[in-house]
C-alpha cells in the first residue's frame, strides 16, 4: 500500500531532452540503474546494492517510470496521471508485490515510486528531494534522470534481445559507469562486490 502525494505544476516547463553536460548537477550520494529493456534485473540488481550498503550507511531507495504520449504500455500496468504532471508515492511496505515493496525488504529506510510525463522528471526529481534527508545514499532506478544528473554512479543493463537500439539508449550506454550486458545472476552479484563507499560516495572497482 502506498502513501500517494500528488502535485499539480501549473507552469509550463521546457528544457532540451538533455541537459549541457558541462552543466549537470553533480550528486555522489546517487547511484542510478537504467536499462534498454523491462525485466532484465534492474530491481534485482538494486536490492542486492541495498542490501550490502545497508549495514554501512541508511539506504533511500526510488524508482522513476517516465510517461511518454503514446507510450504508457511499455512501463506495463501503471495508473495513468489523472491530475498533475507527477506522483510521488512513498512505499509503506504492505500490499501486492512491487520494486518499491522489494527494495524496503532489501533494507532500504525508506522507498518511493515517481510517475512522472516525461517533459516533468527534473521537476519530479527536486520535489522528491525535499522529502529525504540530503545526507542519506539514494539508490534509484531511472533512465530519465541521467538526463539532468550526474550520479556518483551509473550502471546501465543492456539487453540484445533483437530490439533496434535507439539514439538515447546508445546515449546513456555512453554515458554508463559500467554496463552489463545480458545479465546473469552471477553477473549481477559479482558487480555488487565491485561497488563501494567512500565518504557517501558510490564508487566502482
Amino acid at each position: 500500500m502506498c502513501n500517494p502525494v500528488i502535485v499539480n505544476n501549473n507552469q509550463t516547463i521546457n528544457f532540451a531532452v538533455f541537459s549541457n553536460l558541462a552543466t549537470m548537477l553533480k550528486i555522489n550520494n546517487l547511484l542510478l540503474v537504467g536499462g534498454n529493456s523491462r525485466h532484465i534485473g534492474k530491481t534485482t540488481l538494486l536490492c542486492e546494492i541495498i542490501s550490502a550498503a545497508a549495514s554501512v550507511e541508511p539506504v533511500i531507495s526510488l524508482k522513476v517510470t517516465s510517461i511518454y504520449q503514446n507510450n504508457e504500455g511499455y512501463h506495463g500496468e501503471h495508473e495513468l496521471l489523472s491530475a498533475g504532471y507527477f506522483t510521488i508515492d512513498e512505499e509503506m511496505g504492505s500490499g501486492r508485490p512491487k520494486d518499491t515493496l522489494k527494495m524496503l525488504e532489501a533494507g532500504a529506510t525508506r522507498s518511493f515510486y515517481i510517475q512522472v510525463r516525461d517533459h516533468a522528471v527534473e521537476a519530479a526529481w527536486n520535489a522528491f528531494l525535499k522529502m529525504v534527508p540530503a545526507d542519506h545514499l539514494i539508490v534509484c532506478e531511472s533512465r530519465s534522470l541521467r538526463r539532468f544528473i550526474e550520479p556518483g554512479l551509473f550502471i546501465y543493463l543492456k539487453s540484445s534481445r533483437g530490439q533496434k537500439e535507439k539514439p538515447y539508449s546508445l546515449w546513456l550506454e555512453k554515458l554508463a559507469d559500467k554496463v552489463l550486458y545480458d545479465p546473469q545472476p552471477q553477473d549481477i552479484s559479482s558487480l555488487v562486490s565491485e561497488i563501494s563507499l567512500a565518504q557517501k560516495q558510490w564508487i566502482i572497482s
